[in-house]
């Protein structure tokens, strides 16, 4: 009996898993990691009904920590980890009044990964806690204890490709639905430089599916990290494989990341890293400047806070990030381009922190209100400028007293220095289809982002070309709204979201209609000159003064495309509201509408001999949406100043 005994201990030893580690360090040499990941969470400060006053902190560090560390030779115990972590950041979620940590729950796991990772303690039992992991979950492909970091990570990536994942990135809609495999996907944003080790010579498109994970980290710091490290591995890959470095397209790059932060910042950090010879000049923080400073409004925001800073300069930004984020795609290995483009979400990053500066206005409302008096403010001082009859001054300037920014957020915020609007929950609640597709809808629908050699045989994407229709001279944009709002945010009411979205989409066609000249100029030169001659009437100047050409033209535009946008914001929203809902927040929807489409009017490039309080208002005259928004006559002798009266 002994001796049978012995040999099943004997076997057992043997059999056992080469993952659990034999030897580990002690439970205080990993002080520094809990003390860090306590304070990024503020564990210590919150109360925790569920472990009876005591720590939760030192609960947290006994669980994770330790367990981690220590190990157990059931592999259960990584499933417990897993929780426990899932257990404390929700209580911490759903005790607190603070919007910023309303996130996945598996983002603050992420961050505890990534501080952990920094403590040479956890170096050594690293390869076993990841084959733990990939042996609960019962992965099929062979994970060995000596493979390191990096292999793991390549490996993970094959394998998602191979089993059909579309994007790396994606894995992240899964998560709640599959919440016990979400482990597996943790090595992807705890070690994201690994990726560049992939064989690829297209190092500038690893970057870019980077930079779809590092905007989802939730610590603006860690990002930046990131993003400056990204470019210098990728610097420093192409001298290594000698390539002609092209700091030209760096800086393009640069750019394309620097959405709300200084130019200065990312260069002097790429700067501090990389060889002398490879060191980006001067001229490439003008280059970036010069991408963002489209309009005079730049100029009164330098002086303004970060926050409102970064807003205008996002809502500059997105068509130029978007245009060099799938430019790459053309040209990049078949499995990368499948990856990247099957997602459609190569900007959904930028598309979400866009909509949570808008819809969220960042940090307080106050910030917005601030870059809205600057608005009105330009808008006087360039009609001193211009001159004019004073009855004509006197007009725009009541208007422009006039107008409100109404508060568009209902959340309140305990303490300003954690809220971090960028960084608020988003939907993943949603059908993947919706996930996939959302922002590139947007884009590609207006054509300027759709390669036809790629596109061959996507029917789907081929039918959101843009038509241009004569008869009704309005620009066709089918399968344009599908589903409710990616953008879900802390007690944010819905049309909000919804009219954001319809102010994006008018901007964008406005743009393509422009560039492309895809309008009838003549149809729009009769159209327009109707309502310039309607509007100098109303002002005092007489209507004697034909309009030229090129303002009727651009006016034209402007109109079809807020038409476009509002009919097609409208069909969006009888999809997803109720008859009571539509009935209560209709007229709400369309007056959040006129307003940040006035609002971006002012912000976008100005037009040679039309003012922008023209651009905004001319487009207006004739809906009778705007009347209803604002209760107001819509009889065709109704002026634009009365009815812009109570905005």
């Amino acid at each position: 009996m002994v001796a049978l005994v012995l040999v099943v201990l004997i076997i057992f030893h043997v059999a056992r898993p080469m993952y659990v580690g034999d030897s580990v360090p002690e439970v205080v040499a990993l002080r520094t990691c809990y003390d860090q990941w306590c304070d990024r969470l503020g564990l210590r400060v919150l109360p925790n009904k569920s472990n009876q006053g005591r720590d939760p902190c030192g609960n947290f560090y006994l669980r994770v920590c330790y367990e981690w560390n220590v190990g157990h030779e059931n592999t259960g115990f990584v499933g417990g980890v897993i929780d426990s972590a899932y257990g404390y950041t929700r209580d911490r979620i759903y005790r607190s009044q603070m919007p910023a940590v309303v996130r996945n729950d598996l983002d603050h796991f992420v961050v505890f990964l990534r501080v952990c990772l920094e403590d040479a303690h956890f170096q050594a039992p690293l390869s076993e806690w990841i084959a733990l992991i990939r042996y609960e979950l019962r992965h099929d492909f062979l994970v060995k204890p000596h493979w390191n970091w990096s292999r793991m990570v390549r490996a993970v990536i094959k394998k998602s490709l191979v089993d059909g994942l579309q994007t790396i990135v994606g894995v992240r809609v899964g998560r709640q639905e599959r919440s016990q495999k979400a482990g597996l996907f943790l090595f992807v944003d705890g070690c994201l430089l690994s990726l560049l080790s992939v064989k690829t010579n297209q190092t500038r498109v690893v970057a870019s599916l980077l930079a779809e994970i590092i905007d989802e980290l939730p610590e603006f710091r860690d990002r930046m990290d990131v993003v400056a490290a990204v470019i210098r591995m990728s610097l420093a890959i192409s001298r290594e494989r000698k390539y002609v470095v092209k700091r030209q397209a760096y800086c393009s790059e640069l750019a394309s990341f620097t959405t709300g932060v200084g130019a200065a910042t990312w260069v002097n950090e790429i700067n501090r890293h990389v060889p002398a010879d490879m060191r980006l000049a001067d001229d490439c923080m003008m280059m970036v400047y010069e991408r963002i400073s489209r309009s005079r409004l730049f100029n009164l925001l330098e002086e303004q806070s970060t926050e409102a800073r970064a807003l205008y300069i996002n809502l500059l930004m997105v068509g130029q990030v978007l245009r060099f984020r799938y430019g790459l795609v053309a040209s990049a290995q078949p499995k990368l381009r499948v990856c990247m483009q099957a997602s459609r979400g190569a900007f959904r990053h930028l598309w979400v922190r866009l909509m949570m500066d808008v819809v969220h206005l960042h940090v307080q409302v106050r910030y917005l209100e601030e870059l809205f008096e600057n608005i009105k403010q330009g808008i006087v001082a360039d009609l001193e400028r211009r001159g004019g009859s004073n009855v004509t001054k006197l007009a725009v300037v009541a208007l422009v007293n006039k107008t409100q920014l109404r508060n568009m957020s209902r959340a309140s915020v305990a303490d300003e220095a954690v809220y971090r609007g960028p960084h608020l929950a988003v939907g993943y609640r949603l059908p993947q289809y919706f996930l996939q597709t959302l922002a590139f809808q947007t884009k590609r629908s207006v054509n300027f982002l759709v390669d036809d050699e790629s596109l061959a045989d996507d029917e789907e994407m081929t039918s959101l070309r843009p038509v241009y229709i004569q008869r009704d001279l309005t620009i066709s944009v089918p399968f344009f709204f599908l589903f409710r709002p990616l953008f879900i945010v802390f007690h944010e009411e819905q049309y909000h979201n919804f009219a954001t979205v319809g102010v994006l989409l008018a901007v964008q066609l406005i743009e393509e209609a422009n560039r492309r000249s895809l309008l009838d100029m003549n149809a729009a030169n009769k159209s327009a000159t109707c309502r310039v001659e309607r509007y100098l009437k109303t002002v005092g100047t007489g209507g004697d003064q034909p309009a030229s050409p090129r303002p009727s033209s651009v006016l034209f535009t402007w109109e079809v495309a807020v038409n476009v946008a509002l009919r097609s914001m409208e069909k969006y929203v009888q999809r997803n509201m109720s008859p009571m809902e539509k009935l209560k927040y209709m007229a709400q929807l369309r007056r959040i509408f006129f307003e940040r489409f006035c609002m971006l009017s002012c912000a976008l490039p100005p037009v040679p001999n039309i003012s922008n309080m023209q651009r905004c208002l001319l487009p207006l005259m004739n809906m009778p949406e705007f009347a209803d928004a604002y209760s107001c006559s819509s009889g065709s002798n109704m002026f634009p100043s009365e009815r812009c009266g109570e905005m």
